[in-house]
């Protein structure tokens, strides 16, 4: 497993936000988050490698990662996941906590009802521009979690910072 941990400070300065990524994947690029086996089993894969490395230091790195987190950029398929399962989810919970009070922006081609969710707003488009614009505007900056599909897109383009 790799698990890539960055910080993700806030800007409200004018400076143009930054991008940071947290995804756990297999060296073989399985790309699978941390709480339920059955969390993506797209292409056959119905294995869970993620739970065993779920344990009591993995949580403490991700709530302080979440402590210092700006606005949160999804993918479609990553938000509506985060949404079944954050959204209702306690907020004495570090992440839920976060989660539902940050402002989510998820990107997707499709129309997509985030209403159900606080705080969701549809960004509509081809991922790169849309995302570029975003990025470009003042404000807090942009941390996505797992998206592998739109974080391989957003890296070509030269718009992941770490």
């Amino acid at each position: 497993m790799v698990g890539l941990r960055v910080e993700n400070n806030n800007t409200t300065d004018g400076r143009r936000r930054t991008i940071t990524t947290t995804m756990f994947m297999t060296l073989d690029g399985v790309v699978q988050g941390l709480g339920r086996a059955d969390e993506d089993t797209r292409g056959d894969f119905g294995y869970g490698w993620g739970p065993p490395y779920n344990d009591d230091v993995m949580v403490d790195e991700l709530g302080k990662e979440m402590s210092s987190a700006g606005d949160l950029l999804f993918g479609r398929r990553t938000w509506q996941d985060f949404a079944e399962q954050w959204g209702r989810a306690a907020d004495d919970n570090p992440y839920s906590a976060h989660m539902n009070v940050a402002r989510k922006y998820v990107v997707s081609h499709d129309e997509l009802d985030v209403g159900h969710w606080q705080n969701s707003i549809l960004l509509r488009g081809e991922a790169t521009a849309t995302v570029a614009t975003l990025k470009a505007q003042s404000g807090p900056n942009l941390s996505i979690n797992g998206s592998a599909t739109l974080v391989r897109s957003l890296h070509a383009a030269g718009l992941i910072d770490e």
